[in-house]
């Protein structure tokens, strides 16, 4: 549930008008000012103090929330709440002996406890003194600051993105067409040394637009607030892509496919078979499961991430039709089963202990360059690529 949004504003009305419209002696009154209530009440205040830090740290160590985890969370987050009223909250309000001056005292000691680990922390690189090289890296984080992993995602894609073919006819063509799952495949297969001495162009078409032919019935199945964004692009159909398809001398489409854009796999082969005479793949979806921070500070060394397996099962769903809506098509390329074998449970990292994925879905350099080796050794990929490109700069 979103917050703040609409769905919060209705509790807030609710308790405005019940303040508004309650009077003494009437039912609902007499409700909220039952003994259970009124306690609840006197404790609010430690009680949103205490459920926070409570729920949020719950939620870092925990992989999987059950119902009963949330209903221990609520009774400790009761308890301390209690003793906290007791102990410190009411003893302070009915307090006569605490001056002015004395709580001035208290709250700077507690300003200067507090500021000092704060500013040693800062001035000597804070928490992240206390990781090694490699968790870092997996964190994300170096002393120079944060650098954002989605700019190798998108750079070497975008840079091609509507680009014309050369007139070079000695030089072959690669055509890759799709959203940001196309921009990693790209860069699996530059980090794999696929692409030297290939013309390549690309095409983006966002996920959220869906990446089926212009003809299917598409508009449908986008969301009402994306209907005027999607317009905007091109799709297998129009005239103006129609014509780097005919050029192509290989194409490669692949999307972060969803249950409707998979039911339109074999369709979509169709249409660009019918406009092109080029070797085609059409690429599965991936989706590796993100990994936690907590996972990645707590261990002791990177064979503990090595060794780690996780799973996505509403990506896995869609993986399953499309092997079953792509059956038998050697045009077909289950990314899923390459990296992850026939289970729902895909690696973490690549054998040296490196990310294969930075947030579940998008390749890190490592994990495309992991990829890339995996894609060398498909025969029936790497047998279609060389058939066309006949590249001899394999590693």
């Amino acid at each position: 549930m979103r917050h703040p949004s609409f769905v919060t504003f209705l509790p807030v009305l609710g308790t405005m008008l019940l303040i508004w419209f309650c009077k003494e002696g009437e039912f609902v009154s007499d409700i909220l000012a039952s003994r259970p209530l009124v306690a609840v009440g006197l404790i609010s205040y430690s009680l949103y103090l205490w459920h926070y830090p409570i729920f949020a740290f719950a939620r870092i160590k925990s992989e999987s929330i059950t119902p009963y985890d949330k209903i221990g969370w609520i009774i400790l987050s009761l308890v301390l709440s209690t003793f906290t009223y007791f102990l410190i909250e009411r003893p302070i309000r009915r307090s006569e002996k605490i001056s002015f001056r004395f709580l001035t005292r208290v709250l700077s000691l507690w300003a200067i406890l507090i500021a000092l680990p704060l500013g040693y922390g800062l001035k000597n690189d804070g928490l992240w003194r206390h990781f090694e090289d490699w968790q870092l890296k997996y964190i994300n984080v170096a002393k120079t600051g944060i650098e954002p992993l989605a700019i190798y995602v998108t750079t070497g894609f975008n840079s091609l993105q509507g680009k014309d073919f050369s007139n070079n006819e000695n030089q072959k063509r690669l055509l890759i067409i799709g959203d940001s799952f196309a921009q990693d495949f790209y860069n699996v297969l530059k980090e794999g040394g696929l692409l030297e001495g290939v013309d390549v162009s690309t095409h983006y078409i966002p996920a959220i637009c869906k990446n089926v032919p212009e003809h299917t019935d598409f508009m449908q199945h986008i969301a009402p607030q994306d209907v005027a964004f999607c317009q905007n692009f091109i799709r297998i159909g129009n005239e103006k892509l129609n014509k780097r398809l005919a050029a192509a001398d290989f194409i490669i489409v692949t999307s972060a496919w969803d249950k409707y854009t998979t039911s339109q796999l074999k369709n979509l082969h169709s249409e660009l078979k019918k406009r092109s005479k080029a070797k085609l793949f059409i690429v599965g979806r991936k989706s590796f499961c993100p990994l936690r921070i907590v996972d990645i500070i707590t261990a002791t060394d990177k064979s503990t991430l090595v060794n780690m397996k996780r799973e996505s099962p509403y990506e896995y769903d869609s993986v399953k039709l499309a092997r079953e809506v792509m059956s038998g098509n050697n045009g077909y390329l289950d990314l899923h089963r390459i990296v992850c074998g026939d289970t729902e449970k895909c690696p973490v990292t690549n054998p040296d202990g490196y990310l294969i994925s930075y947030d579940g879905c998008h390749l890190s350099k490592e994990g495309a360059s992991y990829i890339g080796k995996l894609l060398i050794e498909n025969q029936n990929f790497i047998g279609s690529w060389n058939s066309v490109f006949k590249s001899t700069n394999v590693r």
